[in-house]
């Protein structure tokens, strides 16, 4: 059957006590695509996420994890159609049954020694989901040197006991000047519901997205995200090492600039008491919102040298405000 694909995964979360895994399938025929899939797994939510993101699960062995996670299965198919025969883009339409379970993390400390943070609070319930996805050059990326502009943009609704709608955009710019890398990143994003639930709501703040501030300090309803970033290799280091007949890959040192803006609100009372939900933490003894809305534009600034292309980021950033100080910044297999 040419065109057909059928992937599975099994596993098993020993400190929970569950199974995780599922089947997909697709069919592709000429530039239409026709999709089934049966999966429980922890789904990425209320992050502007990078969909080419490879070592999600790989990262949080060595620094702080820097996404949030719902326990979700999911039961339903879709179709699609690419714009060419050469899938520049495509726009694609599923519908699906969706159960989210209360999803809370089992570990508070890392190999390492690091600290994770909590997992914001996921309310439990079933409902059916539509999804629109529309996408343009998806292989331009912050992860990857192609040079483009790739645009992506969907739409979801939702229905059960928490119905809400969610729209989301953003664009990827990659340039290359002689050894200069210029990346770009703009995302938006908001939830419109009376009562949304937690999962839908948007939190930013600490990790890729504002280094310099606290892990998710900023959320609500309605978000955006703009990321920059000027990089250029530094001039040794740049050739494979040979040590007899080991050869080790070149360590590869380059310097980044990178700036951060952004900024969360919430519309209605109903995304207010979700952003309450979120979680809690204790500041001087008194117990404070985990999120709360940026009130205003929030920037900040990063300054970053690379190891081994991206795999290994030291550097220091700070927040553009009065009385903010430099803090270290440790990355893992990312560059933003």
């Amino acid at each position: 059957m040419p065109g057909l694909e059928i992937r599975g995964t099994a596993g098993y979360a020993w400190w929970p006590g569950d199974g995780r895994g599922g089947v997909t399938a697709s069919l592709a025929r000429g530039r239409w695509l026709t999709t089934a899939r049966v999966m429980r797994d922890l789904d990425i939510t209320t992050k502007f996420g990078d969909p080419l993101d490879y070592s999600r699960g790989l990262r949080a062995l060595f620094q702080q994890d820097n996404y949030d996670y719902v326990d979700r299965t999911v039961a339903g198919g879709g179709f699609g159609r690419f714009f060419s025969a050469f899938g520049p883009g495509s726009v694609i339409a599923r519908f699906d049954w969706v159960k989210d379970r209360t999803t809370v993390a089992e570990l508070s400390q890392g190999p390492f020694g690091q600290v994770y943070t909590l997992n914001p609070t996921v309310i439990a319930y079933e409902y059916p989901r539509a999804q629109l996805e529309v996408t343009w050059h998806p292989g331009v990326s912050p992860r990857f040197t192609r040079a483009g502009i790739g645009l992506h943009a969907s739409f979801e609704q939702g229905w059960g006991d928490l119905p809400y709608t969610r729209l989301q955009a953003g664009f990827v710019g990659r340039a290359n000047w002689r050894k200069i890398m210029f990346t770009i990143i703009g995302d938006a994003g908001t939830t419109i519901s009376d009562n949304p639930p937690t999962q839908q709501l948007f939190l930013i703040g600490g990790g890729s997205t504002m280094p310099g501030y606290a892990y998710n300090e900023f959320g609500g309803n309605v978000a955006y995200l703009g990321r920059g970033m000027i990089g250029f290799p530094l001039p040794f280091l740049q050739a494979p090492l040979q040590f007899g007949k080991a050869t080790i890959p070149p360590i590869a040192p380059n310097l980044s600039f990178r700036f951060y803006t952004g900024y969360t609100a919430t519309t209605n009372a109903g995304a207010e008491a979700a952003l309450q939900n979120v979680g809690t933490v204790i500041v001087d003894g008194v117990p404070q919102p985990f999120s709360a809305p940026s009130g205003s534009f929030r920037k900040t600034v990063e300054i970053q040298v690379n190891l081994f292309g991206t795999l290994i980021g030291l550097g220091v950033a700070k927040p553009l405000e009065d009385n903010t100080e430099w803090t270290f910044i440790f990355t893992f297999a990312q560059s933003f």
